[in-house]
């Protein structure tokens, strides 16, 4: 958290909220393994857990994104050379 502070500045956590939100997840679940880890109250166990669970989320969605984009550029690099071949064959059958 604190290098995407620094490499992005605060917009990054406020232009989205999902990213607001991871923020709160990590850092309440620092605070949460730091203060509270010798407490054995089974809501903290909860909140860890459901914490953890975001996170995983978090993850697999920016995995999810990251192939997604990958394969749209691929698609579109596809699609141009579609479009190059189909004019190629179009100036063949013309001459």
């Amino acid at each position: 958290m604190i290098l995407k502070l620094i490499a992005f500045g605060w917009r990054y956590f406020t232009k989205h909220l999902l990213h607001l939100i991871d923020a709160f997840v990590v850092l309440t679940s620092l605070f949460l393994i730091l203060y509270l880890h010798n407490k054995t109250a089974e809501e903290v166990a909860g909140l860890m857990i459901i914490f953890r669970f975001w996170r995983f989320l978090r993850i697999m969605d920016a995995v999810m994104i990251a192939t997604t984009t990958k394969f749209e550029e691929k698609i579109e690099a596809l699609e141009e050379e579609l479009k190059i071949a189909k004019e190629t064959i179009k100036e063949l059958k013309a001459v």
